[in-house]
C-alpha cells in the first residue's frame, strides 16, 4: 500500500493520528526517538488558508533527510527536507496550508 494513501486514509478515518490538546496548540509537539516538531505560530491568510511557522529539532543524534507531513482537515503537504539537522539544534520552516481553523493543523515527522 502506498504510504501517502495510508496516511490520507488514516487521517480521514481518524485512526492513526491523535491530535494534541488544542488548548495549548501553539506549543503542541510531536516526537520520534530522534526529532521533534513544534508549531510556533499560525497566521490566518484568509479564505481558509494559513501560514504555519514551525521548528524541527534534532535530539542527541544527527537526523538525515527527514520527511515532514503538515496536515489539516482540508489539506495534506509532504515536506522533504533534503538536508540534515545537527544534533541538539533546531531549524525553522514555513508552509501554507488550507484548514477551516488553525487548531486543525498539525505537523508530524518521519525520520
Amino acid at each position: 500500500m502506498n504510504w501517502k494513501f495510508f496516511i490520507i486514509l488514516s487521517l480521514s478515518l481518524g485512526v492513526a493520528f491523535s491530535a494534541p490538546s488544542f488548548l495549548s496548540f501553539a506549543h503542541a509537539e510531536t516526537q520520534s526517538s530522534k526529532i521533534t516538531t513544534e508549531i510556533l505560530y499560525i497566521i490566518n491568510l484568509g479564505k481558509n488558508t494559513h501560514l504555519v511557522h514551525y521548528n524541527v529539532c534534532a535530539g542527541n543524534e544527527i537526523v538525515w533527510n527527514p520527511i515532514l507531513i503538515v496536515f489539516s482537515n482540508q489539506d495534506f503537504i509532504e515536506v522533504n527536507l533534503k538536508k540534515h539537522i545537527l544534533a541538539n539544534t533546531c531549524q525553522s520552516y514555513e508552509s501554507i496550508i488550507k484548514a477551516d481553523y488553525s487548531n486543525q493543523i498539525q505537523v508530524m515527522v518521519f525520520p
